[in-house]
């Protein structure tokens, strides 16, 4: 089985947002993939995941994660490790 981890953390919805919970509906409705959405508490992404019976994460995100922070990559990527 492969492991789809989607994260956005923003809490407003948004183009980004609805992407990510339309790719996310398609892989969790094709067999051999588990599909989790992770986002920050109360966000409108995880609202709308949790409807469809998507599973969920609540991903304690301080400020921006972005590609261009390695620090802040490492972090999280340790963060994903320890929750496998």
């Amino acid at each position: 089985m492969k492991k789809l981890f989607f994260l956005n953390s923003c809490r407003e919805w948004g183009g980004g947002e609805k992407w990510t919970l339309e790719v996310a509906q398609k892989f969790n409705n094709k067999e051999g993939f588990e599909v989790v959405v992770g986002s920050v508490k109360n966000s409108e992404l995880l609202k709308r995941a949790q409807n469809m019976g998507i599973k969920t994460r609540v991903v304690p995100v301080k400020g921006s994660l972005s590609v261009l922070n390695f620090w802040r990559l490492i972090s999280f990527a340790n963060y994903l490790k320890k929750r496998r």
